[in-house]
């Protein structure tokens, strides 16, 4: 079978409409502060490296299960 993987960035304004923040995230406008929405699509049994976002995520899982490791950003060391 085919391992499936993709990666797309898109701004907010072409999904607006389709998005939901949940009801945590919803008091003083952080919704209007969304700029980008980062799509991640796979088949399954992928894995991305260790790496340092430089925005703040909301991860959603449609289908199956996804593990994320967080690591304190004090931790990090820059090379």
């Amino acid at each position: 079978y085919n391992q499936i993987y993709m990666h797309r960035e898109l701004p907010v304004r072409y999904f607006s409409a389709d998005i939901t923040v949940p009801s945590s995230l919803r008091c003083g406008g952080y919704q209007d502060n969304l700029v980008g929405v980062v799509m991640w699509f796979s088949s399954g049994n992928t894995s991305s490296v260790l790496h340092l976002d430089s925005l703040d995520n909301i991860n959603c899982v449609l289908d199956g299960q996804k593990q994320l490791v967080l690591i304190d950003k004090v931790n990090t060391v820059i090379i």
